[in-house]
């Protein structure tokens, strides 16, 4: 048996999910949008693979007090390890696929307000 799932709204939209991990698609919306960074966010339990399959998306991550962007290159996968403050950024046409444990949610991830906003250079 095969399930096709299709993108169904704008944002994180999750396509399958098992005891062990889920996969979604993650397209532009307030939350994944560039400009001004105010907020970032890490999951204390799993890292998060990003894939782009098409447009423009960078991901920035705050490690060892530094700020940090990585334009990510199509149909290669980028692993967020667990525990890394990041942003994900996404242009109007970026579709971006992401795994991650099933269980990720509010409970076990960190949403981290900026003292000051980051503006991303992209």
């Amino acid at each position: 048996m095969i399930d096709l799932k299709k993108i169904t709204k704008n944002g994180f939209d999750v396509l399958f999910s098992d005891e062990n991990f889920k996969c979604a698609f993650i397209t532009k919306s307030e939350d994944y949008s560039f400009g001004s960074v105010r907020v970032m966010k890490r999951h204390e339990n799993t890292d998060e693979i990003f894939v782009l399959l098409c447009g423009k998306a960078v991901i920035l991550t705050f490690e060892n007090d530094r700020f940090r962007e990585t334009e990510l290159i199509e149909k290669q996968a980028y692993n967020v390890k667990k525990s890394t403050w990041h942003y994900l950024a996404l242009e109007d046409d970026a579709v971006v696929f992401v795994v991650e444990k099933s269980d990720t949610d509010a409970t076990n991830s960190q949403m981290l307000k900026l003292d000051k906003e980051y503006i991303l250079k992209y």
